[in-house]
């Protein structure tokens, strides 16, 4: 396009010159020599770029049906988008022979960077080990997977950060009473750091002499209605009871029922984590104090970032401060996501307005707004 340019721009000079009084041809001159030269070093720093993007980056998910996974991907091409390039997409389910086709796939397009949504962290294990066999590194996101360490970049949510931050907020909102500190499942990654983190809090901040805390360690039973009977037991058994903190807000529905059924709405309060619709209608009521959300965009941008930065680099940087993921064993380099703490002060503008929770669901819940 350039030498077209420069061949129609030298043409209708010649016929000026012609033309025209030479005055005219040395200003129409002066003027378009700078043009060029701008077109030219224009045109090379386009080439340059254009040359520079010989990379392939890929993304896969389990299916592309689940909201989750659209979700994620929308996010992720508007990011490399953003970027200057294109992302491939590809889908693999939890099956041996589907797996080996999704790699087949990436090895045929020449894939340098692969980002995996490890949904299920033993069959995750699975891609990343036949990635790196095939000289493809990996990025991983939402959850830690199992066994293979060959992993260049984890993105995660900072749960432990997230279940210290809980203690503290609870503990100055609700500076008295005994407390009632329920664990979550000790299997679940996401819930054993939020232990971690509320247990570093306790040992790390002064606790008033006005407050008793009372552990309680995981019960199945938890995941019915059965937790409705154990919150109304406890709370007969400590009469002082101020708050109940529990590490998932899909707990919260029996508590509150438990709570209103009682009639101590705003003598007990509900501390929790991972905010869903019912805990929004909660804290608008003011019986659940804080809870804390996590955007699930930040993750996938940020998983984006980090496969750019490796297939341009060959690495990404890290935030873990010396804290990184272990797998296998193996330090993996980790870039946190912090969880943000929600309550009635900002959950207009960092739930509602962003559209992360839509107010109509909340509605239909028929919960009095506080």
């Amino acid at each position: 396009f350039l030498l077209i340019y420069i061949y129609i721009f030298f043409f209708f000079i010649i016929k000026l010159k012609i033309e025209f009084n030479m005055s005219i041809y040395i200003i129409i001159m002066k003027y378009m020599k700078k043009t060029i030269l701008l077109i030219f070093i224009f045109t090379l720093i386009l080439s340059k770029s254009i040359l520079a993007n010989d990379f392939k980056i890929a993304a896969i998910l389990p299916n592309a049906l689940d909201e989750r996974w659209v979700s994620d991907i929308k996010s992720m091409q508007g990011r490399a988008y953003s970027l200057g390039f294109d992302i491939l997409v590809f889908y693999g389910d939890n099956t041996l022979e589907s797996q080996k086709k999704t790699i087949a796939r990436a090895v045929a397009n020449g894939i340098d960077v692969i980002i995996l949504a490890v949904h299920n962290p033993v069959n995750s294990s699975r891609f990343i080990e036949m990635a790196a066999v095939n000289g493809i590194k990996v990025v991983t996101y939402l959850n830690p997977p199992d066994g293979p360490n060959n992993v260049s970049m984890y993105i995660a949510f900072d749960y432990t950060k997230s279940g210290y931050s809980q203690i503290e907020y609870t503990l100055k909102r609700v500076p008295f009473g005994t407390y009632l500190f329920m664990m979550g499942l000790p299997t679940d990654h996401m819930l054993l750091d939020i232990y971690a983190g509320s247990v570093d809090a306790l040992k790390n901040i002064g606790i008033s002499s006005n407050i008793n805390i009372i552990p309680k360690a995981y019960d199945p039973n938890w995941q019915s209605r059965h937790l409705k009977k154990f919150v109304e037991n406890f709370i007969n058994e400590y009469s002082d009871v101020s708050v109940i903190i529990i590490p998932d807000d899909k707990m919260a529905i029996h508590i509150v029922e438990a709570i209103k059924e009682m009639k101590l709405n705003f003598d007990v309060f509900v501390s929790g984590q991972n905010m869903t619709v019912n805990s929004a209608g909660y804290i608008l009521e003011g019986i659940e104090i804080m809870s804390t959300y996590s955007d699930q965009n930040l993750l996938t941008v940020e998983a984006v970032n980090a496969a750019y930065s490796i297939a341009t680099t060959g690495k990404a940087k890290s935030n873990d401060d010396g804290h990184p993921i272990m797998i296998s064993g193996v330090a993996i380099p980790t870039y946190y996501v912090y969880p943000i703490i929600i309550d009635l002060n900002n959950i207009q503008e960092e739930i509602f307005d962003k559209g992360y929770i839509n107010w109509k669901d909340v509605n239909e819940l028929n919960i009095p707004k506080k």
